[in-house]
C-alpha cells in the first residue's frame, strides 16, 4: 500500500539529510501535521527541525493510513493544540495554514472559515 511515489524524502531521517546538506537559513521544511497519517510523531518533528520549520500546514483526520478520512481541524485524531504549543516553544512565528478540510457537510458550508476559527483558538 502507501502513497505511490516517487518521493524525494520519505522519512524524517531523509529529510534531515536533505536539510543538513545545504547549510543555509533559507533551507527549511514545511511541517505538515499529515505526517501523523503514516505514524509520524509530529510534535517530535517540530522539536527535531525547530528553526528549520518555515511553514506549517495543519490538517486533521480520523485515523491513520489507509483508514480514516480528512476532517476539519479539531474534529480528528491529530493533537493540533500540542503541535501549535510545540511550535511556540521553538520560537516559530510563521504561518499556520489549515488544509485538506474534508468534504462539506452541506452546500455552501464555509469550511475554511471554520478551520481558521479553530486555528485562532489554538494560538
Amino acid at each position: 500500500g502507501g502513497w505511490g511515489g516517487p518521493f524525494l524524502v520519505d522519512t524524517p531521517e531523509a529529510l534531515k539529510r536533505l536539510v543538513d546538506a545545504v547549510p543555509s537559513p533559507s533551507n527549511g521544511v514545511t511541517l505538515c501535521t499529515g505526517m501523523d497519517l503514516v505514524g509520524g510523531d509530529v510534535r517530535a518533528l517540530v522539536t527535531q527541525f525547530a528553526e528549520k520549520v518555515h511553514f506549517c500546514q495543519l490538517r486533521d483526520h480520523t485515523d491513520r493510513w489507509p483508514g480514516g478520512f480528512e476532517v476539519l481541524p479539531g474534529e480528528g485524531r491529530v493533537d493540533l493544540r500540542g503541535v501549535v504549543e510545540a511550535l511556540g516553544a521553538v520560537g516559530y512565528a510563521g504561518i499556520l495554514h489549515p488544509e485538506h478540510l474534508g468534504k462539506p457537510a452541506y452546500e455552501r458550508e464555509d469550511r475554511l472559515a471554520k478551520a481558521v476559527d479553530h486555528v485562532r483558538g489554538l494560538m
